[in-house]
């Protein structure tokens, strides 16, 4: 009996190790950007109220294990550029205010929206250096269609003065359609206070 617990055990410990695999893409990547948001949030104190530095750190450190909400991590060109367009955020912070449009900061924008240096720093993937952060667009879902309907039955007539009346089954149709999660819910995206 006690050979048999083990090996079931063994099986058990294999089966479970499998499974804690992860897809996740650009860990590291990921821990880099949000280390770069935290310090800069602090010249944001109105929007994101972070009161320790550190404990901001340790929080995404975690959320990051999901990794970036991409295909393929961004290459360590892309990734410091959009950290040093994120530190330019901050500075301009510093320098003009938290109210500061992000057009006094002479930085690249891939969207014509007016906002502050501190709005775009809660929304980097709108810096051009940044734009690797958008997710892909959804695999499209198929469409998932009802079987057949199945035969009608028989009509009977009864006895003393009635009659049975036909009977049928038809199928239907039924579809499913992918939805769109922004990067702010793929990617964990800080809002509150830390």
């Amino acid at each position: 009996m006690t050979r048999w617990c083990d090996s079931r055990l063994g099986l058990w410990l294999v089966a479970a190790i499998a499974g804690c695999g992860t897809a996740a893409v650009g860990v590291e990547d990921c821990r880099e950007l949000e280390n770069a948001r935290c310090e800069a949030a602090v010249a944001c104190p109105d929007l994101f109220q972070i009161r320790d530095l550190a404990a901001c750190k340790r929080f995404y450190r975690d959320q990051c294990l999901h990794g970036l909400a991409t295909n393929a991590p961004p290459g360590a060109p892309t990734l410091h550029r959009c950290v040093q367009s994120i530190g330019a955020l901050s500075s301009c912070a510093l320098k003009y205010g938290e109210e500061a449009n992000v057009s006094q900061c002479s930085l690249k924008r891939a969207t014509t929206e007016v906002m502050t240096v501190c709005e775009t720093l809660q929304r980097p993937e709108t810096l051009v250096d940044c734009g690797f952060l958008i997710p892909p667009e959804p695999a499209p879902t198929p469409e998932v269609t009802g079987g057949a309907g199945g035969a009608g039955g028989k009509t009977a007539t009864g006895g003393a003065g009635g009659t049975s009346g036909a009977a049928s089954s038809t199928g239907g149709t039924q579809s499913s359609t992918g939805g769109d999660l922004g990067v702010a819910a793929a990617a964990g995206w800080f809002t509150g206070v830390i």
